[in-house]
């Protein structure tokens, strides 16, 4: 009988951890962005706070690559694509990024006939129309990847190699200042043999960690190295982060981060001989790099690594990892800057071989991770603050998932994804609407006259329990399903979780209904529940 109870409970707990995860909130049904496009490429979305997005892609169009661009308000539709790039040119690797006022900038690379590129911009203000493009460097002889933030200020830094002719490349800085034009590049590193991947993450008070890959020619030692910023207009030296052993051909495509207080983060993956290891090192403000730390299972095989972190320093990571009967699953890790990470644990289901993953979170800790997997579905899954994973489930359907998507957070834990599917014809994205609040759970009644002074007053005590997976900060009680005829305010803080209503009338069932409240005000669904009254009722004096 012990086990069967403790089946019985376990079974339970997993049915209300079910329950509460569909109660967290729900993906759309995928739109269409772009149809009837030939090579769609390198997509990439961001939001405003209040989840206004903005995609731009590359695709091939009238004989030429150019980006592409289009807009979505929160709860509408997506506008028609524009052009950004001038169309006699050949355009490659575009990304955007979008300010706290909902002001968006765009880069890419730009090329001639000649194949001479250079970097080019654009922007959209608040409900304006997006500029023509701008030259933000100087030629250059690479098309490498190049990556832009914002802060809270609307300063736009972007990041890029920069290889002239006559010289080995470096990696090139520039600053968008709000209402400003962009300032003259400047050198993050000297002249250098194969620089690879920038990434570049800043924060609402500007201050900006810059990160790349270098493969040093004459030893093969592979390298990461960063950077860091003020305000984005001066840089620090390039300092390594690492150095390791890679095979030949050996990809390394860093993710940084940067909380609040200017602590920065780096992961990637390196070689230890048998297993592709996914480590991080932490940069405290105004401190040194830490001892790299391996994050990913030993003996396993790590990659794809994913970084973001939340107002409160608080950092989650997530990556692929082979040691699990051969397939590849996404593994996560949470950090409160400053102490170790958490043990990796899984969060995708062992089925498929999943690909790619990307995280994002809001202020308050809520994160969204999306994965590919082996049958070309898009998979989710979600974080609540309080750490519990929820997911994941395949949000591309009816469509399929190629190999190329992108994430993005408001402030209020909704997300957004965008991606193509495999003839690359099709751009599609899904919105992800969470339910801010989740209601009580566990909810009775009963009604009682014990305790009570004078004989037959009878009083109905509502006792409850908290949301397995958000924290509302009060509970509202009310006679009616409109919400119109408030009984009481209970804090979330008390202990037990109960209303006492007094001065019940005999015979008469009443009902309640009970809604958490967030710290926004906003309430959850209402959970519905009628007190029958004592059968036989207590004699009257």
């Amino acid at each position: 009988m012990k086990f069967k109870s403790l089946f019985v409970l376990v079974l339970m707990q997993f049915s209300l951890v079910v329950q509460a995860c569909a109660e967290l909130g729900t993906w759309s049904i995928p739109s269409i962005i772009r149809s009837g496009a030939i090579e769609s490429d390198s997509q990439h979305i961001d939001v405003d706070p209040h989840g206004n997005a903005v995609a731009v892609w590359t695709e091939f169009f009238n004989g030429h690559y150019v980006v592409m661009a289009a807009t979505k308000p929160f709860d509408g539709g997506w506008s028609p694509p524009v052009v950004l790039s001038a169309q006699d040119n050949t355009t490659v690797n575009s990304t955007v990024a979008v300010d706290p006022n909902g002001n968006a900038v765009a880069v890419w690379m730009g090329g001639d006939s000649n194949y001479v590129f250079t970097v080019q911009s654009a922007s959209l203000p608040a409900g304006g129309v997006w500029t023509s493009p701008t030259t933000v460097s100087s030629p250059t002889s690479t098309y490498d990847v190049l990556d832009i933030d914002v802060d809270g200020a609307g300063n736009f830094i972007a990041v890029w190699v920069q290889h002239d002719d006559s010289s080995e490349p470096k990696m090139q800085a520039a600053k968008l200042p709000f209402g400003g034009s962009w300032t003259m590049p400047v050198d993050l590193t000297p002249a250098s043999n194969s620089l690879f991947y920038p990434t570049v993450a800043v924060n609402g008070a500007g201050n900006a960690i810059a990160a790349w890959f270098r493969l040093d020619n004459q030893t093969g030692l592979g390298i990461i190295e960063a950077a860091t910023s003020i305000s984005g207009d001066s840089w620090t030296v390039a300092t390594p982060v690492s150095f390791f052993d890679i095979p030949f051909g050996f990809q390394i495509i860093p993710a940084a981060a940067i909380d609040p207080n200017g602590n920065a983060l780096v992961l990637w993956i390196d070689y230890n001989g048998s297993n592709n290891i996914v480590r991080s090192a932490s940069l405290p403000f105004g401190g040194i790099w830490s001892v790299p730390t391996q994050l990913s299972e030993e003996g396993a095989d790590g990659g794809d690594p994913d970084v973001a972190f939340n107002l409160a320093g608080y950092a989650v990571a997530v990556w692929t990892s082979s040691n699990n009967g051969g397939k590849n699953v996404v593994q996560s890790s949470n950090l409160s800057f400053g102490n170790s990470w958490s043990e990796p644990r899984m969060i995708s289901p062992n089925v498929n071989d999943a690909r790619n993953p990307l995280v994002s979170m809001d202020p308050k800790g809520n994160c969204i991770s999306i994965w590919g997997d082996g049958e070309d579905n898009l998979q989710a899954a979600t974080q609540t603050n309080q750490g519990h994973w929820c997911g994941g489930m395949n949000i591309a359907n009816p469509f399929e998932y190629h190999n190329s998507c992108s994430l993005a957070m408001d402030n209020y834990g909704n997300g957004i994804a965008v991606w193509r599917i495999s003839d690359a014809s099709t751009l599609v994205s899904s919105s992800y609407k969470v339910n801010r609040i989740q209601p009580p759970t566990m909810v009775e009644g009963k009604q009682s006259h014990k305790g009570v002074r004078e004989s037959g007053q009878l009083v109905n005590v509502i006792r409850w329990k908290s949301p397995l997976f958000t924290k509302p900060v009060a509970y509202r009680i009310y006679r009616d399903n409109a919400l119109t005829q408030l009984l009481g305010t209970i804090s979330a803080d008390e202990h037990p979780l109960r209303f006492k209503e007094q001065n019940c009338p005999k015979g008469i069932t009443l009902t309640y209904y009970i809604v958490s409240v967030d710290e926004y005000d906003q309430i959850s669904q209402s959970v519905f529940l009628a007190v029958q009254p004592i059968d036989p009722p207590p004699p009257d004096n």
